[in-house]
């Protein structure tokens, strides 16, 4: 195991390759000078590395670090400094015991370690025998040559580290901040740890297989000193070349002067389209022509494309920061260790808290609305109670006009007043999809249908027999004649129009579907 520093918003230098007529190129930085730092763990035989501990400056542990692609059981923690010490040497040694299979009932593992004061405490050794774990110190200031992590993991893990925070300005992701490096991290760490990876390092430093000679050789390449004159040789000689470059320039006519090339889609389209009917008959200098016609065609095309590209990812930040600027000032604990599960169980009660709460504050203002327009419609039906009782002349018979009561008798407009804002009732269908307030009510109509129905005597006949007496019994005037036998029609005006109806006139009037 090892501790690594990693500056969170820092990119080294790339390299550019531009035209020759551009002398000059700047690139956007994120300036975010904060540092953190990140306990790793391998195994000599490349399997999976357990997940990391880090350990973030500051006091609390925020909301927005917790990303969607973290596997859960990485441990993130906070102190003011960024840095380890004898507490977080515990608590990691507690995490590596749960991922390594430890115990006393287990086989005995070696773990290789620097000789930093928060490994050398009592109780961190004597857990560690404890648990079958014998810890192995690196003689000091050899951890350079001797420690696996060193010699092959994190020049990688920071190489990656840097791709991400390229590829995070190129998509216009110019803040890069502590959870920008936590939404990198699972990628950085795959790309890092693969199984040749690890077991090149271990092979490298010579931990594993076990060899002096490798440590001795990487000893020797960094004591090797290097000539003095040799740095003041190869600036001479750049320099000389340079001069030799310079003087044939300018021998052959000063700067290099590139042909003119189309700068828009459709100047390339119409070059295209000037030669491209001739390309049979090319001499050498319309070749030449139509490669710079051609070659200024792709650039622009891919101007065009990097230009959508552009687009697309301003549009991609756009929404990232709108979907993460809620949750940047929220705070999952206040110090203290916890993993990215336990956060991810945190933010769930929070958010369901969060929620019930939002619920019953919108049924809450629904209620107050109800019973504001209600109270209104109270007022209203009073005043025109009273000024019922106030006009007391008597009035002829056809000129009286009563005054409305909107409680006994209200308008359509009284009965929407009373209906609950819909603002509200969208909030709430938000945040509850099928709230008991939100439910469809009864139409006044086809209520009034219903009880209509059930006033009418409707006779069911469970058998043919029945149907036949009550016919024959009914239709006494012979303006309908019904047959009982199976094979005969009937005859009337139409089957429908009988109160009673037979089984054989359903099944010549239905279309039945066979099963079979």
């Amino acid at each position: 195991m090892d501790e690594s520093c990693v500056r969170i918003g820092c990119p080294t230098g790339e390299i550019v390759i531009v035209p020759t007529q551009v002398k000059e190129l700047y690139t956007t930085s994120p300036e975010n000078r904060k540092s953190l730092t990140i306990i790793e763990t391998i195994c000599a035989d490349g399997r999976e590395p357990p997940p990391p501990v880090i350990i973030c400056p500051g006091e609390k542990i925020m909301e927005n670090w917790i990303q969607d692609n973290l596997t859960g059981d990485e441990v993130i923690t906070v102190l003011l400094t960024g840095y380890t010490n004898k507490r977080i040497a515990r608590v990691w040694l507690d995490h590596f015991i749960k991922h390594a299979g430890a115990s006393p009932d287990q086989h005995w593992h070696i773990l290789l370690l620097d000789g930093h004061i928060t490994h050398c405490q009592n109780d961190f050794i004597i857990k560690c025998y404890e648990n079958h774990i014998i810890p192995f110190q690196f003689p000091s200031h050899l951890t350079h040559v001797l420690q696996p992590l060193d010699v092959g993991v994190f020049c990688p893990w920071k190489h990656y580290h840097n791709k991400a925070i390229h590829d995070a300005l190129h998509s216009l992701d110019m803040e890069y901040s502590i959870s920008s490096f936590f939404r990198d991290l699972s990628t950085i760490r795959t790309q890092t740890f693969q199984p040749y990876t690890i077991k090149n390092s271990f092979h490298e430093s010579g931990m594993f297989p076990v060899s002096y000679k490798m440590a001795l050789k990487k000893m020797h390449h960094y004591n090797k000193r290097k000539p003095v004159g040799a740095q003041s040789g190869m600036a001479m000689t750049s320099e000389s070349t340079s001069n030799t470059l310079g003087g044939l320039s300018v021998e052959e006519g000063g700067d290099l002067e590139l042909p003119t090339l189309p700068s828009t889609y459709f100047e390339c389209q119409k070059g295209i389209g000037e030669w491209i009917d001739h390309a049979e008959s090319f001499s050498p200098i319309l070749n030449t022509r139509f490669q710079q016609w051609a070659k200024g065609t792709q650039i622009s095309l891919a101007q065009t494309e990097l230009q959508q590209q552009t687009y697309q990812n301003v549009q991609l930040q756009i929404q990232e920061k709108a979907k993460w600027r809620s949750k940047s000032r929220r705070v999952v604990q206040k110090g203290g260790v916890i993993t990215v599960e336990a956060a991810r169980l945190k933010q769930q009660e929070k958010s369901e808290k969060e929620k019930a709460t939002a619920i019953k504050k919108t049924q809450k203002n629904i209620q107050i609305a109800v019973n504001k327009a209600k109270a209104s419609l109270n007022c209203h039906s009073i005043a025109a109670r009273k000024a019922e009782k106030i006009r007391g002349e008597i009035v002829q018979a056809e000129m009286l006009v009563t005054i409305p009561d909107p409680e006994r008798d209200p308008s359509p407009e009284d009965l929407e007043s009373l209906q609950a804002p819909p603002d509200l009732l969208q909030a709430l269908l938000l945040l509850e999809p099928t709230p008991a307030s939100a439910t469809s009510t009864i139409d006044p109509q086809l209520l009034q249908v219903a009880l209509d129905f059930e006033e009418e005597d409707i006779e069911i006949y469970t058998t043919r027999r029945e149907a036949e007496q009550r016919y024959t019994t009914e239709s006494a005037s012979g303006e309908n004649s019904f047959t009982v036998d199976d094979g005969e029609d009937l005859t009337g005006e139409s089957d429908s129009d009988s109160s009673c109806i037979s089984s054989d006139s359903i099944i010549r009037n239905a279309d039945f579907v066979s099963l079979n």
